[in-house]
């Protein structure tokens, strides 16, 4: 196993996945990266990740701690496991937290989740442009801003926040950041940590 916070967890794990035969037999690949993603819904329970070079696993965990996979995704732009970022929302609609946003240095992609199958909406290459890097996408958060009952897209850019709404039509941009002074652009952060922190905890 490569990079696997689920099944290694540091030197001391918060708990260890027992019963290794009811463990998915992806799970036991070198091949295979696992990771986690926040989910802020209900079960405030993060999502786990399984990922191979064209295929995205999102997994579960039971009452009995066994995973249970809840969505995959085929054929997702690779370029390295730690390369990825996962986030879920309600982007589409705002029943559940099942749309999934996936960024790298491929650039943004909306999915949405029918049955166990995540199916390919929209996408959108600006984080494949220079400057664009992985401390970009990580500071990436889903924000329903305009309280309408669909998150936006929110993240620290080369030229500081920067804002996408995705849909089926693709990634609007809700602002560049680059028409922002540098002042205005630390009184943006800081708005956007603030609201952050206060919207998970509405939720």
């Amino acid at each position: 196993m490569v990079d696997s916070v689920v099944l290694k967890g540091g030197t001391q794990p918060l708990w260890k996945l027992y019963d290794p035969p009811n463990l998915p037999d992806t799970w036991k690949l070198n091949t295979t990266w696992l990771g986690l993603a926040s989910n802020v819904g209900s079960t405030q329970q993060f999502s786990i990740i399984e990922r191979s070079l064209s295929v995205t696993k999102v997994y579960k965990l039971d009452q009995n701690y066994n995973p249970q996979m809840v969505g995959r995704a085929e054929n997702v732009p690779f370029t390295s496991a730690a390369d990825d970022r996962i986030l879920f929302g309600n982007i589409l609609d705002n029943i559940g937290f099942n749309d999934m946003i996936h960024l790298n240095s491929s650039g943004m992609f909306l999915y949405a989740r029918e049955n166990t199958k995540y199916r390919p909406l929209s996408q959108n290459y600006q984080l494949a442009t220079f400057g664009w890097g992985k401390k970009h996408w990580n500071s990436a958060n889903l924000i329903d801003v305009d309280r309408d009952g669909r998150d936006e897209l929110w993240l620290t850019g080369p030229h500081g926040i920067v804002g996408f709404k995705p849909s089926v039509a693709g990634f609007e941009c809700l602002s560049s950041g680059s028409e922002y002074n540098e002042e205005d652009r630390w009184y943006m952060h800081r708005w956007v940590n603030k609201l952050t922190h206060r919207y998970y905890l509405s939720r």
